[in-house]
């Protein structure tokens, strides 16, 4: 059974040709000769996986002319934008960048165009060159809702730890196997310049996407979406709670408003010792163009809690919005991006890993050591998956419901009120949610 579950979250990895120039090269030919000229707009946010398309962007355009334009904004922002305004046709977009916590809402919503169909043109997507089998199982998963692909990974990332090599050797500390330890460390390696830990935490649905991931681990759960219940108010995500208070003090000055960007700039800066986030900001640390720490840091799968030791799977898509006039373009020019033939080269400029032969090649894992921790957390959440729960639920109501959390949770998480009557007021909430 546990086999069966790890092949849907990494799926088989074996050693794969990469697809010919020339059969690149008769793609993009062929969209040449239909789509030349055609302009489409990408709304995306600031992201690795955002740097890593536009560097592949140039010679897309170059070889089909199709011009791209991206319209790149904060994450919140793109995020509300596109919930109230995606079926408006005054909204000049074409390709949306999707968050999976999103994704389910954007199909309910009749937002996207459902890709299916168009994925099976080869005209728009020939198999070889694209090869929709290599995406990472459980990334293109997210993106799938009631059957119907809502757009294509290509920003798949996990949870796991980051740290200072130098710093655990300088107190002559081990990897954490449990958050216990975990604790201890980060107050062993606090000082006045260096924080023992930094993590997205912020209010908000950047609250929840953190704290889904002691929630399990310590006994705790979310919603039952077979039997339409909110089941937040409980003993385990009291526990997480109270542990990530315990946390706080080791935090950076400010820690209860960080974000994903300001996280991964105190580590990159080297001002954190410790990090629990997302894989897919690895290769920044790892960047010696633009980080302090690169060369200096560790990765491994999250510690044990007393329920057990689990991450989650998240990660972004690009989706075509469905009103775009040019809805066949920029199909193709998703694929193209998400490809398994480009899928290197995206790497190689910062885009996150979301294919499998990129991830199983020796020698990109012999160069990126945080690949190893991808493939323990994905198993994690494997594990997770196996007890049937999962940090992301696929409902279109999960947006609303991780702001709910991630407003009372940041309440109880800085003492604004009590973790037991912000514990009830939100379950109380989250059931209404369902209950609409």
């Amino acid at each position: 059974m546990i086999k069966k579950l790890l092949c849907i979250f990494f799926g088989t990895f074996l050693t794969c040709s990469f697809a010919k120039a020339d059969a690149v090269d008769d793609w993009l030919a062929g969209l040449k000769s239909k789509f030349s000229g055609t302009e489409l707009v990408f709304a995306m946010t600031s992201h690795p996986g955002t740097d890593g398309i536009q560097a592949l962007s140039t010679e897309f355009t170059e070889k089909t002319g199709i011009k791209i334009t991206f319209d790149i904004m904060g994450e919140g922002q793109l995020i509300d934008k596109t919930l109230l305004e995606c079926q408006s046709e005054d909204l000049k977009w074409d390709v949306i960048m999707i968050a999976a916590e999103t994704s389910p809402q954007m199909l309910h919503d009749n937002c996207t165009i459902p890709l299916d169909d168009y994925l099976t043109d080869q005209t728009l997507a020939p198999s070889e060159p694209f090869g929709i089998d290599d995406y990472v199982p459980a990334y293109l998963s997210l993106f799938k809702m009631d059957g119907k692909i809502v757009a294509l990974p290509f920003a798949g990332e996990t949870v796991f730890l980051t740290y200072r090599k130098d710093l655990f050797d300088a107190q002559g500390l081990s990897v954490p196997k449990t958050w216990d330890e975990f604790l201890s460390h980060a107050k062993k390696l606090k000082t006045d310049d260096v924080a023992g830990v930094v993590m997205r935490i912020g209010r908000g649905w950047e609250f929840t996407y953190m704290w889904s991931i002691f929630i399990y681990p310590f006994g705790g759960d979310m919603v039952d979406l077979d039997s339409n219940k909110a089941l937040i108010n409980n003993a385990g995500n009291a526990a997480s709670l109270e542990y990530l208070q315990k946390l706080l003090p080791y935090g950076p000055v400010g820690f209860e408003s960080y974000h994903w960007d300001t996280a991964m700039s105190a580590i990159m800066e080297g001002k954190a010792a410790m990090s629990v986030e997302a894989s897919a900001l690895a290769g920044e640390y790892e960047n010696p163009d633009k980080s302090r720490t690169a060369g200096k840091l560790a990765y491994a799968p999250l510690p044990s809690g007393p329920a057990g030791a689990y991450s989650g799977v998240w990660g972004w898509g690009l989706g075509v919005k469905k009103t775009s006039k040019n809805a066949e373009a920029a199909i193709a020019a998703i694929a193209y991006f998400t490809s398994k033939a480009k899928h290197q080269e995206y790497v190689n400029a910062g885009g996150p890993v979301s294919r499998t032969h990129v991830m199983a090649d020796p020698a990109n894992q012999a160069k990126h050591p945080y690949y190893q921790a991808t493939l323990d957390t994905l198993e994690q959440a494997a594990a997770l998956y196996a007890i049937g729960k999962s940090a992301v639920p696929k409902t279109e109501k999960w947006f609303q419901i991780s702001d709910v959390m991630g407003v009372f949770g940041s309440e109880a998480f800085v003492g604004e009120r009590s973790i037991d009557n912000a514990l009830s007021e939100m379950n109380a909430q989250v059931q209404k949610i369902l209950d609409e």
